[in-house]
């Protein structure tokens, strides 16, 4: 039976519950609570892209430049893969840095945004299972991704 509003409990964590059976087997249990966690998830993700987008163009639109100061490639890099391989766990994400730190002058912002929209596509348009491969190389001259 479902109520119209079902009973929610403090958990005295500043948690609440609820009892499956109040709110109906068929939606908190099994694959449809698991897809729906993952569809928010998803949705949150989505959402931050969109929001940091958003500010991008706000930025561009107010005449300010991207910024050009020093930044940890190496860990923007390392980052953005630790962030793919939690929102793509069934792909495998192998990660090939060079063992010193790689600074290049940039915007820490955007360049954080153009590696972890890579790694985005990279997750979208494969299959599960698909090894994704980052690397970090550095020559005389140039830093390459």
């Amino acid at each position: 039976m479902l109520h119209a509003d079902p009973p929610v409990r403090e958990t005295g964590r500043g948690l609440i519950s609820l009892d499956a059976a109040d709110v109906g087997t068929s939606f908190v249990r099994g694959r449809t609570v698991r897809d729906a966690l993952t569809r928010i998830g998803s949705e949150s993700e989505r959402m931050g892209h969109l929001v940091d987008d958003l500010l991008t163009l706000a930025r561009l639109d107010a005449g300010r430049p991207l910024a050009r100061e020093p930044v940890d490639l190496t860990r923007v890099v390392l980052e953005a893969v630790t962030d793919a391989r939690v929102a793509g766990p069934k792909h495998t994400w192998r990660l090939e840095l060079p063992e010193a730190e790689v600074e290049v002058i940039g915007d820490q912002h955007a360049l954080h945004q153009v590696v972890a929209g890579l790694l985005t596509n990279a997750r979208t348009h494969t299959a599960p299972g698909t090894v994704v491969t980052t690397s970090l190389a550095v020559s005389a001259s140039q830093v390459k991704l």
